[in-house]
């Protein structure tokens, strides 16, 4: 859901503070908490903070739980012998080298999102789309369009900077139906998640409520 990546980033921060995810000698490692399900959250914030645009704390938490996933499998492989593992040692390595290359793939995946977003604002400030200035060469701005939607949109569907330059571009090169589905998409995804808030809280949100300017979910928020 498009409005809820940051809300989401920002329940496995909760969550991690009420996780002690220390190997410590004497209590068994289990699948389900301790390293195992800090080193989950730090994952899933990771994930869902690169869905949401925020590609440096996205970046921060995927490192975080490849640095944990790695120093856990070190000592597990020190303490084979030992009662820090039990009989569902060989479950709770399986997951956290699992867990390990999820962390691996989202690092590998917020890089991939950055060289896009930095080569389709090149293509489309060629083609003056980014700048407004008009000129647009159709190659570049469809090359630049295709990355947008390709990568950039697909690994960051809440981010603020790519679908504003989607929908510039769209703009400017008079593609009126795309860009108010694009936005309606957008709107709707705010929608649901104000209704999914006001479920939580135990508020009713007005009937047909909708937003009046086109904007992405998470203009400007880079922390929570």
């Amino acid at each position: 859901m498009q409005g809820g990546y940051l809300e989401a980033g920002a329940d496995c921060r909760v969550g991690l503070s009420w996780v002690n995810g220390d190997v410590q000698e004497g209590r068994p490692v289990q699948p389900e908490g301790g390293v195992v399900l800090s080193t989950k959250l730090m994952t899933r914030a990771g994930r869902a903070y690169l869905k949401g645009g925020c590609d440096h704390l996205s970046e921060s938490y995927f490192q975080l739980a490849l640095n944990k996933a790695t120093d856990a499998l070190k000592q597990f492989k020190l303490s084979l012998n030992s009662d820090i593992l039990d009989s569902s040692s060989s479950q709770v390595i399986t997951i956290m080298k699992t867990l390990r290359s999820d962390a691996e793939v989202g690092l590998t995946d917020v890089k991939k999102y950055r060289e896009a977003l930095t080569k389709a604002r090149k293509f489309l400030m060629a083609t003056g789309v980014v700048k407004d200035v008009g000129n647009v060469t159709e190659l570049n701005a469809k090359a630049g369009m295709d990355l947008l939607k390709n990568t950039v949109l697909s690994l960051s569907p809440g981010g603020s900077e790519g679908g504003g330059i989607m929908t510039r571009t769209m703009a400017v090169r008079g593609m009126w139906a795309e860009m108010i589905k694009f936005s309606e998409k957008v709107r709707q995804g705010e929608e649901a998640c104000r209704a999914s808030e006001a479920s939580e809280q135990g508020v009713r949100t007005p009937a047909g409520a909708t937003t009046k300017h086109f904007r992405t979910s998470h203009r400007g928020h880079h922390t929570v």
